[in-house]
């Protein structure tokens, strides 16, 4: 069970990285890009393929239907994505909403990849990385814990 998940994350990432690859290779035709560093452009594309990919993993197996898996991307991923601060500084919201923003893990991935490219981030890029690097560890182990048991698997 540890294999598979962790082989279905690691492949998940590597399609991650290769989408990621090709779109800055594209939009560099287009866009004028700037490269604040690399590193933190990769450690933040890995560390959120990673996470995401654990997730797909926990709601495949919790899913009955597509239309489970469908309600958790549009209510759940899509929201936290669009709460992040992807369109706007969290500088900006209320103290209260300033904190909630400061749970979200889609926050520290779009701040670190935002980092990566301008330069700029609203909080510590370590700090991110350390959040973000436990986060993708709890949500592997579940997906593996579900595998494991054979949670809704059917031979």
């Amino acid at each position: 069970a540890g294999e598979i998940t962790l082989a279905t994350n690691l492949a998940a990432c590597t399609r991650s990285l290769i989408i990621a690859s090709v779109s800055i290779i594209v939009f560099s035709f287009i866009v004028d890009l700037k490269f604040h560093n690399f590193f933190y452009i990769f450690i933040y594309t890995f560390l959120g393929s990673f996470i995401l990919s654990s997730i797909g993993i926990i709601i495949g197996l919790w899913a009955e239907k597509f239309d489970h898996m469908a309600t958790v991307t549009n209510f759940l991923i899509v929201s936290l994505s669009f709460l992040s601060g992807t369109f706007y500084s969290i500088e900006r919201l209320p103290s209260v909403l300033h904190q909630i923003s400061e749970l979200n893990p889609f926050f520290y991935m779009i701040d670190g990849f935002r980092y990566g490219f301008i330069g700029t981030a609203d909080v510590s890029i370590i700090y991110g990385i350390i959040y973000l690097t436990i986060l993708s560890f709890v949500t592997w182990f579940v997906a593996y814990l579900l595998h494991k048991r054979g949670y809704k698997i059917k031979f």
